[in-house]
């Protein structure tokens, strides 16, 4: 339950406060998730990453897990991550979505192993360093779908996602932690509030610069993976 009195899209962001209302209310199939709000944005944005949010994040994590019968980290039983950002108003211009955060190359072989599909675990891995270079990283897309080009093949997806992996050392390199991978997306959704696009448009429309965005967290599905 929210704080009396508090808009949910003020605190959750416009996505995850849609979210709740179709999980909650109407009782549709919505994958679980957990949201870093705006408030913990707004303290991200003041002093830094704020203290005690690891634990935070872990203990959510954990209930992930026990929501989903996965571990984020796991290589018996790996639990995958989207991350969006979600601001209380519609915005253009903040982060992309990211997929499959949680990616490790032992993590992509049990998922060959778990679907029995070699391509679909390569596909997996490669989105996640592709996204992960151009989205957190902010490498040059251009450069980064230069090198991605593959012939559809689990070993052409593998050798392309190295090539994205070693291209992105230039600018911090895509870290091997799960957990780490986590705390960049969130990062990078909350710096996303004061891009140069968002502040432009918000400047445009009137919309309060110390709102702040959501970071929503959401167990991964595959529409790619079967029919």
């Amino acid at each position: 339950p929210l704080p009396a009195g508090v808009e949910p899209a003020a605190l959750l962001g416009g996505k995850a406060a849609g979210l709740a209302v179709m999980a909650r209310d109407l009782g549709l199939p919505v994958p679980p998730g957990f949201v870093a709000t705006t408030s913990v944005c707004r303290e991200y944005l003041a002093d830094g990453w704020p203290a005690g949010l690891d634990d935070e994040l872990r203990g959510r994590l954990a209930w992930l897990g026990e929501q989903t019968g996965r571990g984020f980290g796991s290589t018996d039983n790996p639990l995958l991550v989207s991350v969006r950002s979600g601001a209380p108003v519609s915005m253009p211009g903040m982060m992309d979505t990211l997929l499959n955060v949680g990616m490790t190359p032992a993590i992509r072989e049990r998922l060959a192993d778990q679907s029995g599909d070699a391509e679909f675990a390569a596909d997996t891995w490669l989105r996640f360093n592709r996204m992960y270079a151009e989205i957190v990283l902010n490498a040059p897309r251009d450069e980064i779908a230069g090198i991605s080009i593959h012939d559809g093949t689990a070993r052409g997806m593998l050798g392309t996602a190295e090539r994205v992996r070693a291209a992105a050392r230039a600018f911090g390199g895509i870290p091997d932690d799960p957990f780490e991978q986590l705390k960049g997306a969130i990062s990078t959704v909350f710096a996303s509030w004061e891009c140069d696009r968002a502040r432009t448009f918000r400047a445009k429309e009137g919309i309060a610069a110390g709102l702040g965005t959501a970071a929503t967290v959401q167990a991964m599905v595959f529409g790619n993976l079967d029919d």
